[in-house]
């Protein structure tokens, strides 16, 4: 969080980590596959690493608008993930996303022309803005399904599949 109070995108990372089931179907690198009794749950994720120079202490190419020189290797990655036995049926799927431009104080800040002091306002629409964007609609699945994601670097998206009764 910032101080003040205003989540960052790693939190509501947390956040969404929180909603994974406790039974582990499948994980390799950029996601992970679990399972509770409420469903099923995707997390997939675009991470980058930073750059060697940054990693010895070198800020010379970050300023405190522009932090996403740190990094290397941004590149957009498509996923595409098969669930197999899946008991076929209608399920509600629920996304949750976390990228630039949902759910990203310091992005939102920049948008904002970057100021150097914020006011109670500024706080308060900074608060209500980092939140994951979240999208809610029904699907029919037969014994398996694939999930295709496209993830911006930095973004994470967590699925959720839940049984309609």
């Amino acid at each position: 969080m910032t101080q003040f109070g205003i989540p960052k995108p790693a939190m509501l990372a947390y956040e969404l980590l929180a909603k994974l089931g406790d039974n582990l179907i499948h994980q390799e690198n950029g996601y992970v596959v679990t399972a509770d009794n409420r469903g099923y749950q995707i997390l997939a994720y675009n991470y980058c690493h930073f750059d060697d120079l940054y990693a010895i202490g070198d800020t010379s190419f970050i300023s405190d608008t522009h932090r996403y020189n740190a990094f290397k290797d941004e590149k957009t990655i498509k996923l595409e993930i098969e669930l197999k036995g899946i008991p076929s049926g209608h399920y509600r799927m629920i996304t949750h996303t976390v990228n630039r431009a949902h759910g990203s104080s310091f992005d939102e800040w920049v948008k904002m022309g970057s100021p150097a002091n914020v006011n109670h306002e500024d706080i308060q629409y900074l608060k209500a803005v980092s939140i994951p964007k979240r999208e809610s609609h029904t699907l029919k699945i037969e014994e398996k399904w694939t999930y295709t994601s496209i993830l911006e670097p930095h973004a994470i998206s967590l699925v959720e599949l839940l049984p309609v009764f």
